[in-house]
């Protein structure tokens, strides 16, 4: 069974399978794909039908890291990618 850990934000995203779990824009919930990039404000997802930019503010992500779901808080996450992983990890 799958575990859910909240808030490990120190790994590199980039690789891993994301799903959109919850957000304020109705038209972003429940994207699904494979994280192809990261900036500062947003994460660029490959889905069946193309590629989505994503904000990261006001989404919570669901990261399937290595089999392990990881629930992100997407404004948690807004550092530029190499410095989240400095500062966190």
């Amino acid at each position: 069974m799958k575990s859910v850990k909240a808030n490990r934000y120190q790994n590199e995203l980039i690789g891993n399978h994301v799903s959109v779990v919850e957000s304020s824009h109705p038209q972003i919930l429940d994207i699904d794909g494979d994280i192809v990039d990261e900036t500062l404000n947003t994460i660029q997802v490959s889905c069946d039908d193309g590629l989505k930019v994503i904000p990261k503010k006001g989404n919570v992500f669901e990261i399937n890291d290595q089999g392990e779901l990881n629930r992100l808080v997407g404004e948690r996450l807004r550092y530029r990618p190499e410095d989240r992983i400095k500062r966190l990890g």
